[in-house]
């Protein structure tokens, strides 16, 4: 996919969101680990997505050396760390250094949609509209992701670090528990849909449709004009369903520490 479609470039530019404020406003317990050419978190915790670097730029940069510093330093933790891409943040060369350093890639559809659109109707199920993500709200997302519970806590922490008040979350509960949620995070005029979770005994009832189309209407109602997102297998279908249309892939480059080693500790 062409880096140069205005649809890539808004889609990467609502992602860097989530880049931008957890550095200006994260725990203290989120370390700057950037350096010239690439952006960069650590933190104590054995969890990839919250060890890793990003939005590379290897034209501006020898990248061999650049992949030889990041990977010492991430790997001298001892802690599972990811690389992630997009079609503007990667090259040939960079990924062939990521891949002979060790790292194992998967790669998800980038997807957008033009606001504002026409949305289906929520059906039988009641949304609940409202700002950030409640305990029970990140429970859903840690169980429907495969995380371990104590993922609820250190989840909660990167949320606060990413509220603005102009966040959005939608959930459809059982009138006891949360079965689906899903949040929207604006900026400069893109939501960046995230965090789209349903519980597996709840999943096939369209509720992932629903709390999705729930934060899409709330985000173009204050006048955002793109919705980005990242898909993994199992939501691409609901977000076609949605008008979302596959603009690229972003790829995440895992390394995962050797199986004798003992994972650092938490905070």
């Amino acid at each position: 996919m062409d880096e140069t479609d205005p649809r890539v470039r808004r889609a990467e530019a609502g992602l860097r969101v989530f880049s931008r404020r957890v550095l200006e406003v994260g725990p203290d317990w989120v370390e700057d680990r950037s350096r010239p050419g690439v952006w960069a978190i650590s933190t104590p915790y054995p969890v990839a997505f919250l060890n890793g670097a990003a939005w590379a730029r290897p034209d501006e940069v020898d990248v061999e050396v650049l992949v030889a510093e990041v990977v010492e330093d991430f790997a001298s933790r001892g802690l599972p760390w990811s690389w992630s891409t997009t079609p503007g943040s990667t090259s040939p060369a960079l990924e062939d250094a990521l891949r002979r350093a060790g790292l194992t890639e998967s790669v998800e559809p980038l997807m957008h949609l033009e606001l504002p659109t026409a949305l289906p109707d929520l059906g039988a199920h009641e949304v609940v509209l409202g700002t950030h993500a409640d305990h029970e709200g990140l429970a859903a997302m840690t169980e429907a992701f495969g995380g371990p519970p104590d993922m609820v806590e250190i989840m909660a922490t990167m949320q606060r670090c990413l509220r603005t008040g102009t966040e959005l979350t939608a959930s459809v509960t059982d009138g006891q528990r949360v079965l689906g949620v899903a949040q929207g995070f604006t900026d400069d005029g893109v939501v960046v849909i995230a965090n789209v979770a349903v519980r597996e005994e709840a999943r096939g009832r369209g509720i992932g449709t629903a709390v999705t189309a729930a934060v899409l209407a709330a985000a173009q109602e204050r006048g955002a004009t793109d919705a980005v997102l990242v898909s993994s297998e199992l939501g691409h279908s609901v977000y076609r369903g949605l008008g979302f249309v596959d603009v690229g892939t972003r790829s995440t480059w895992e390394w995962d520490p050797p199986e004798d080693e003992e994972p650092g500790p938490g905070p």
